[in-house]
């Protein structure tokens, strides 16, 4: 459905500023860190971004609690935190059982800046940002982000043939680089190529629809610099355990290259406005060395007897099998048989045995990945972060809420800041925040118990711990293998550049959130009360301050978010993006 601006609940109070015709490009990268542009700016090596700092204004700009690039692109997009907007992460399990549910922009439950704009009557261009499928039917234009199962896929852009006319300039248009498959696979050659590939398409593409299209904001987003990171921080770290003096010159240079033709591509898309538009170049985190704790975490809950395995106890007979072992091999088998039926069958089988066993990549998914846990005997057990067995949430559920989960919390928490790395034995926990410590609004519910924050620049060789026994746990095996050795750090960057923007300053305390709130205003639009974020005056010059002071709208947006799931072959896709980017094993 298109906008409706005359029946929108947003309104644009503030009308008369809307005479206001300042453009606004936003260019994301994902992760880029100021650990990297400020040194390689000082060196004289990135002049895209040394202008940006000199002319405009700069600053950290702090990510989601989680850092994860599915709430941290849906808090950019809403200036609300994941307790309204909903997105946590890629996927959620559904309540009351273990299947895991994809997620996409239909499950957003607030407005996003685009929507907001065009019910303001301006039009917004919106390429490849994260969890926007299926796009939105915005005024203007846009390409969904990299959750969506093809680039042929039903309201994969709007309007529909707009892709069409992306393929038949481009030749290709892919969703995301694949790196990790090569990485894998010892070819690091040739990940490097799909990622200079990727980044050359989408940054011609967002060139082509600047020019030809109409628009007042347009966000470009760019994946290659989170992939290049999380696939290539050894390269170039000498510091990093996994660091190869000897490795080629390409991989030891591919991050810092990366960020090279990103300051070109900034250039190339931002001189001819050096006037007209304001200019916002930023990322949802930061990137630093992975500290690898997921592939230890699952089996630190079983050592510290949070979580139980189905095995036999107090058996004396060495012949027999483990139950756990047998119940892990028949969900193997499952999950082979269901694999090869999913690349063998035809769309048309397949959605005829959809319809005889629904939800049956669901169902094996779920046996598979929670196969061993004796659920009677489990209070936590690992989702991405560890995840208590609450009693109406779960399934299986065991802990009751109130007194029973606030003390089991407090003792989760208390054990995570308790441990140290085997190796060293050093703290490798920096913070363990509750859920209400920094998530609010009505979908808090959906959110994790706890958000960790590892010690930065870690790499853990393992996790020991004291039991509340007092019997001492080290965990070195790897529940999940992990090839990434560069992952998200809290803090992202921000740079702005224009007629309206303060020069050569440091911004302080910025944050993800802001950026929606600071745009709204820039474009003359009100500020929604229920917009987390708040209006970065400190970027603006005094002078835009007074003639244009912050308006907000009273009126609640309504949007409570929908259940758009995806079909089941479109969601088989999705999960293979997400293993492909290595968000998934």
């Amino acid at each position: 459905m298109l906008i409706n601006k005359s029946n929108c609940l947003y309104r644009c109070s503030a009308r008369p500023m809307m005479k206001n015709k300042e453009k606004v490009i936003v260019i994301g990268f994902d992760g880029i860190t100021f650990n990297l542009v400020k040194p390689w700016v000082k060196a004289g090596k990135l002049p895209a971004f040394a202008r940006l700092m000199e002319e405009g204004c700069y600053g950290d700009l702090k990510s989601t609690p989680d850092m994860m690039s599915p709430s941290a692109w849906t808090s950019f997009a809403t200036g609300t935190n994941a307790g309204k907007h909903r997105i946590y992460n890629f996927l959620d399990l559904v309540p009351n059982t273990l299947q895991m549910r994809y997620l996409n922009s239909t499950h957003r439950a607030s407005k996003a800046l685009w929507t907001l704009l065009n019910e303001c009557g301006k039009k917004t261009g919106v390429l490849g940002v994260p969890m926007t499928y299926p796009a939105d039917k915005v005024d203007g234009f846009m390409t969904s982000g990299w959750n969506a199962p093809t680039i042929n896929s039903a309201g994969y852009s709007h309007p529909p043939e707009l892709i069409d006319e992306l393929v038949k300039i481009y030749g290709d248009y892919p969703l995301f680089p694949m790196v990790k498959k090569h990485i894998v696979e010892g070819r690091p050659n040739l990940a490097i190529e799909s990622i200079r590939t990727g980044l050359e398409i989408h940054a011609k593409a967002s060139k082509h629809l600047m020019k030809t299209r109409e628009w007042d904001l347009l966000i470009a987003f760019f994946i290659a610099t989170d992939q290049v990171q999380h696939y290539f921080w050894h390269y170039m770290d000498p510091l990093h355990p996994a660091h190869k003096k000897d490795a080629p010159a390409e991989c030891r240079d591919a991050i810092f290259n990366v960020y090279k033709r990103c300051d070109e591509i900034i250039a190339d898309l931002t001189d001819n406005f050096t006037n007209d538009a304001t200019v916002i170049v930023m990322s949802d985190h930061g990137n630093g060395r992975n500290h690898g704790a997921v592939q230890y975490l699952p089996n630190w809950l079983t050592a510290m007897g949070f979580a139980k395995d189905k095995s036999v106890s107090g058996s004396t007979n060495p012949l027999k099998i483990p139950l756990v072992w047998v119940k892990k091999s028949i969900a193997g088998v499952l999950k082979a048989v269901y694999n090869q039926m999913n690349k063998r069958l035809s769309m048309k089988m397949k959605g005829q045995l959809n319809k005889l066993l629904p939800g049956l990549r669901d169902k094996v998914e779920s046996t598979w990945r929670f196969s061993a846990l004796d659920w009677p005997k489990t209070k936590i057990f690992f989702h991405y972060e560890p995840r208590i067995n609450l009693k109406g949430r779960e399934p299986f559920g065991i802990v009751s809420p109130g007194q029973e989960y606030e003390e089991l919390r407090d003792l989760l928490i208390k054990k995570l800041y308790e441990c140290t790395d085997p190796k060293t034995g050093d703290k490798v926990v920096e913070r363990v925040y509750k859920r209400e410590e920094v998530y609010s609004g009505d979908h808090i519910g959906e959110g994790p118990d706890i958000v960790i924050w590892w010690k930065e620049g870690v790499v853990l060789s393992g996790l020991r711990c004291t039991r509340p026994d007092g019997t001492v746990v080290t965990v070195t095996e790897k529940h999940i293998p992990d090839a990434r050795t560069g992952n998200h750090l809290p803090y992202g960057v921000m740079l702005a550049r224009g007629r309206h923007i303060r020069k050569g300053v440091e911004v302080k305390g910025a944050e993800l959130i802001d950026l929606a709130p600071t745009i709204l205003h820039l474009m003359g639009a009100p500020v929604p009360d229920e917009m987390d974020g708040k209006v970065l005056t400190g970027l603006l010059t005094d002078g835009f301050l007074k003639d244009n002071p912050v308006k907000h709208s009273r009126n609640k947006i309504d949007k409570s978010g929908g259940d758009g799931d995806y079909t089941e072959s479109d969601g088989d896709k999705v999960k293979e993006h997400l293993k492909a980017l290595g968000y998934m094993e």
